[in-house]
């Protein structure tokens, strides 16, 4: 039955105690929960996070405890969370629901993982998609009510998405691997310890910013890429909703093509997610690219810019949502290692890529049957 998020549950939006009030913030006793704490990929169970506030910030926070379930609902729609064993807060780019006794928390974050398309849609920000409490509480959703059906999906889903976590744990042990070669090669990026040559990102690459006109059609087959589309760390080649402009539609809203090698950064929300433009394409307004200078391998500076995050968030604006303008994203910090070294580095990670492919083509086929049955249980 058709029924809204606020019939199965309390919805409580997060935010986030006052940065100036130290004391909220020195001690790690409650785990701050923001979207990057959230995996784009299927449902996180959340026992930790990166961030953390102090017991005297509880009363300034909003806390929820086992069971609750995560939605991101600005900048990258819809991912989602599950509470484990203890308290959590979370910052205002999540909504919180607390199923009443009608609903198994595991069955409604599948319904909700179903739905993210649909929640996608609702966002009515043109340059930062947003979901509020209102509109969010007021989507409905296709349930069961009879908990032993939702026991019963529960451990169907359960059993596949179990192998889609077994294999992505086994792409994050090649990008363990990819990561302790690039500290072998160059050093802590950060620190440089290996004195490289330091510039600026700009000093050694052009860059291409978007327009923030959005295209009224997509027509064709230049793909329009969103920060949801990018293949982290990797080669991004299409939009995954199937979005794309022809050249008309690009000229109509004064946009300019990047081209293909480009560095692509996101500068909006989670900063510093990172992949290689493997085509032509056009960016929205979320992200930022580079074209790499002669000094630079584009593989190289791809890795290299996911060890500046902190750069980032310490320079970003933050308002409702962390965003870096042009001239931040330029400013990065860039280290210089001789060229012929981040090849090496390239050619490397260029191999074990190979073996990546592989496993993400199994997640990508185990996806679908997941897909599938989602569709099935949630019409």
């Amino acid at each position: 039955m058709k029924i809204r998020l606020k019939e199965i549950g309390d919805i409580i939006t997060g935010n986030t105690p006052s940065k100036k009030e130290m004391s909220f913030w020195n001690s790690k006793d409650i785990p701050f929960v923001k979207p990057d704490t959230i995996s784009e990929n299927g449902i996180s169970i959340i026992e930790q996070s990166n961030e953390y506030i102090s017991e005297e910030a509880r009363s300034k926070a909003r806390v929820v405890s086992k069971n609750a379930i995560f939605v991101t609902c600005i900048g990258t729609i819809g991912k989602i969370g599950i509470a484990s064993d203890g308290v959590f807060a979370f910052n205002q780019q999540i909504n919180a629901i607390i199923p009443n006794n009608n609903v198994d928390s595991r069955y409604l974050a599948y319904a909700l993982l179903h739905n993210r398309t649909k929640l996608e849609d609702i966002a009515n920000a043109p340059v930062v998609p947003i979901i509020n409490k209102s509109q969010f509480g007021d989507f409905s959703i296709d349930i069961q009510l009879d908990r032993a059906i939702q026991r019963s999906v529960v451990n169907k889903l359960d059993a596949v998405a179990n192998i889609i976590k077994i294999r992505n744990e086994e792409l994050t042990i090649f990008d363990n691997l990819i990561k302790a070669r690039f500290v072998e090669l160059f050093g802590d990026p950060v620190l440089n310890p290996l004195g490289w040559e330091e510039k600026t990102v700009i000093e050694e690459c052009d860059c291409m910013v978007p327009g923030r006109d959005k295209p009224k059609s997509f027509t064709g087959d230049i793909p329009w890429i969103t920060i949801d589309d990018l293949n982290v760390d990797g080669v991004t080649y299409i939009s995954k909703n199937g979005l794309g402009l022809t050249q008309e539609e690009i000229d109509a809203v004064n946009r300019k093509t990047i081209p293909a090698g480009s560095v692509i950064m996101s500068c909006v929300g989670n900063l510093g997610i990172c992949s290689i433009a493997g085509r032509d394409m056009i960016i929205n307004q979320q992200l930022h690219s580079f074209q790499c200078g002669e000094r630079v391998d584009n593989v190289f500076l791809m890795h290299y810019l996911g060890y500046r995050k902190g750069y980032m968030n310490k320079w970003a604006s933050n308002t409702t949502v962390l965003y870096m303008n042009k001239s931040i994203c330029n400013s990065i910090p860039l280290i210089i290692p001789p060229i012929e070294l981040q090849r090496e580095f390239s050619e490397f990670a260029d191999q074990v890529d190979k073996s990546k492919v592989v496993v993400q083509k199994s997640i990508d086929e185990t996806q679908l049957l997941l897909d599938s049955l989602m569709q099935e249980y949630f019409r």
